[in-house]
């Protein structure tokens, strides 16, 4: 798993108010990188997140994953959470939701670091998590974050697009290999948005977040 230095943090927090301004100026006009709408409507196979910073630092993450076929077990990993090496970040998931078309909302008890789940047969399958431990506050702004979003890993994601949206934020930062931080991803009005491709979305992400 990539987790991205401090000396990486830092400059990506230095640099990512002017990046943010210009990346939205160079963003403002239609293109066809532009991502699909925030809800799967049952077409092609696809992974969307959302993520909300709640004030006290939580983070609500929603996922909408949409499989080429219909999918009856799923196997959710907190790897990705539990071997995270990142200054001051302890990141730990704290409720877990799972519900689908054809399936009530359930609660996920005792996830701990792999978890089959049975399901009635479907191709969409909707999570509803919290995370702690992804945050840490602005020196100048009480209600401003600097977010670590780690993935939680879904079985038989990894081939599909993902779209990753943080409400709120000011930029978006793709931790690449090695260690660095990139700008990517661009404003959609409510936050920033990043589309990775398959293959790409256990990638970690970073935002500037102002907070609910």
């Amino acid at each position: 798993m990539v987790v991205a230095s401090l000396a990486a943090l830092v400059t990506f927090v230095a640099c990512s108010t002017d990046n943010s301004r210009e990346a939205a100026n160079q963003q403002s006009s239609p293109s066809s990188s532009t991502p699909p709408a925030a809800t799967p409507a049952g077409g092609e196979p696809r992974v969307q997140i959302t993520a909300r910073v709640n004030r006290g630092g939580s983070v609500t993450v929603t996922e909408d994953i949409t499989f080429a076929s219909p999918i009856q077990d799923l196997t959710l990993s907190t790897r990705q959470l539990d071997e995270v090496d990142a200054p001051n970040y302890r990141p730990r998931l704290i409720r877990l939701h799972v519900s689908s078309p054809v399936e009530p909302v359930r609660r996920i008890e005792g996830l701990s670091s792999l978890r089959q789940i049975s399901l009635l047969p479907s191709r969409q399958v909707h999570l509803v998590y919290q995370l702690t431990g992804v945050t840490q506050t602005s020196s100048t702004l009480a209600t401003r974050y600097l977010l670590y979003l780690p993935a939680l890993q879904v079985s038989d994601t990894q081939r599909l697009q993902t779209q990753i949206k943080v409400l709120g934020a000011l930029n978006l930062g793709c931790a690449m290999p090695g260690g660095s931080i990139q700008p990517c991803g661009h404003s959609d009005g409510r936050g920033w948005s990043v589309v990775l491709a398959p293959g790409e979305g256990q990638q970690s992400i970073f935002a500037q977040v102002d907070s609910a």
